[in-house]
């Protein structure tokens, strides 16, 4: 009988960076020379804080996600964004979501929540690996005492893994509730946040 292996995943942050790394004093000064505002120092620390005490990965589900053609390249455009603004820890960010708007037929106009974007990301990546990975199936299957399939495991939530989502808005699905954190223009990522966060991860 194999069983199968956890996903590589443990824990997961969906950071939205205006709102969350940009509050209303960064966003008055001058803009970097990548074109884009600066993070709070303050936001930065908060975040550096929390991956220090939980090793978390982060997700990207701001709208400052890029295109650059290949995976690969938009890692590295991020990544570079955030070593420029102080952020210790660029390995830990591993990916985007998708933007859910342009699978929806050419001229009709939907607005699409955030919140979907993120269930998608996490059901191809973490809970249904195998539906976009389907070399990784054998790590998930089950099998009856005799030897025969029985069904494919999939990661379960709060057990396998856990996520957070920090964003200044509040698009998410009822599923979410719990994993909200929200931030405000105002201040961002404060520290009282990052505390509740870091607890979640513990």
């Amino acid at each position: 009988m194999i069983t199968p292996e956890l996903n590589k995943y443990k824990n997961i942050i969906f950071l939205d960076i205006d709102g969350v790394m940009v509050n209303y004093d960064s966003m008055i000064l001058p803009e970097m020379d990548d074109n884009y505002h600066q993070f709070h120092p303050t936001c930065v620390d908060n975040l550096n804080r929390i991956i220090e005490e939980t090793n978390t990965e982060i997700v990207i589900s701001s709208s400052w996600r890029n295109a650059l053609g290949s995976d690969e390249a938009n890692l590295k455009w991020i990544r570079d964004i955030f070593i420029k603004r102080g952020f210790k820890y660029p390995e830990n960010i591993i990916g985007q979501t998708i933007r859910a708007y342009k699978y929806v037929q050419k001229g009709i106009h939907l607005s699409i929540p955030r919140g979907v974007e993120i269930k998608q990301w996490l059901d191809i990546n973490v809970v249904y690996p195998w539906i976009g990975n389907p070399e990784r199936d054998e790590e998930f299957k089950t099998y009856r005492d005799d030897g025969s399939f029985k069904s494919m495991r999939h990661n379960i939530k709060n057990i396998d893994f856990k996520f957070a989502i920090i964003d200044d808005d509040a698009d998410f699905l009822l599923e979410h509730k719990n994993d909200f954190f929200q931030t405000y223009n105002e201040t961002g990522l404060t520290e009282e946040i990052a505390e509740k966060i870091i607890n979640k991860f513990k």
